[in-house]
């Protein structure tokens, strides 16, 4: 049985997709006794995701105590040499809730080389992720533009799109062709911040 993977996006930076997020995963792991993971892949992300359950001070220290041994650069590496088993992914998380909420850590690395690295490991990451969790809850940022972006809307099982609560930026989100494609066929829900 393999577990979901629930991307939160929106088309317009500011809409507390990370706050959102955290909430999310904070009431389901309070509320369920499901395993969930939260992925804050990329350095901006992880960081906004580790303010939400750590004191800024702690999260400092925590950065320093968190190695390359740890997190999402550890999991890609393992990967890329075929060693990586589902039941190995928690060892490089740091548990919220025990036995029901994890925060992988997010790569140490800079956005953009991050992403030049792990684009073509992502897919396979999420599926061996989803074979240890039941739910997989990913920062998915916002914007359409890139391909690791694109990617991660293709591999949601549910998209959680953050909208403002701005007319005009609703307007257009409801014209934009592609995403509405996109929306008849996948599961999503619609928050409005």
């Amino acid at each position: 049985m393999t577990g979901h993977t629930i991307v939160f996006w929106s088309p317009v930076s500011g809409t507390g997709i990370t706050s959102n997020l955290a909430a999310t995963a904070s009431v389901m792991g309070l509320e369920y006794s499901t395993h969930m993971l939260l992925l804050g892949h990329c350095e901006s992300h992880d960081i906004a995701l580790k303010q939400c359950f750590y004191q800024t001070h702690a999260s400092r220290e925590m950065d320093m105590d968190v190695s390359v041994n740890m997190g999402v650069d550890a999991l890609l590496r393992l990967l890329q040499n075929r060693k990586l088993q589902p039941n190995m992914i928690r060892d490089y998380t740091l548990p919220l809730l025990k036995d029901r909420l994890d925060l992988l850590p997010g790569s140490g690395k800079p956005d953009n080389r991050f992403i030049d690295l792990a684009t073509p490991w992502m897919e396979p990451l999420l599926s061996m992720a989803k074979r240890m969790y039941d739910l997989v809850f990913v920062d998915g940022g916002s914007g359409n533009s890139s391909d690791w972006t694109n990617s991660l809307l293709r591999l949601a099982d549910v998209l959680v799109v953050c909208l403002p609560q701005n007319r005009l930026a609703v307007h257009r989100f409801f014209r934009m062709d592609e995403l509405q494609t996109m929306l008849a066929t996948k599961k999503h829900v619609l928050v409005f911040g």
